[in-house]
């Protein structure tokens, strides 16, 4: 109790005199809520969600950082989507199989 009343305590001194206490403290709390709202978004995917992304990205876009282009993941989808989706999203608990 004493915590919490000391907390407030400060919130009170520190925040309404516009320090550099005031602004830290919201951004944190902006930043946890945007994160958590973004996690919640995932737990709604599926693979067939991905699949769909997937193919839906235009052929002469260009490649992504590891080189490959939309052709090579849509062409080997059948071996390639498989193993992203196992590898990451499923073992990461962000999406459902």
């Amino acid at each position: 109790m004493f915590l919490l009343q000391r907390s407030q305590a400060n919130w009170i001194r520190l925040g309404d005199a516009n320090t550099r206490y005031f602004y830290p403290v919201i951004k944190q709390r902006q930043l946890k809520q945007a994160i958590e709202q973004q996690l919640e978004i995932l737990k709604l995917l599926n693979a067939k969600d991905v699949r769909k992304v997937v193919f839906s990205i235009d052929k002469k876009s260009r490649p992504s950082p590891d080189g490959y282009g939309s052709d090579f993941y849509k062409e080997a989808w059948d071996i390639v989507g498989k193993m992203f989706l196992k590898n990451y999203w499923i073992s990461s608990g962000m999406i459902s199989y």
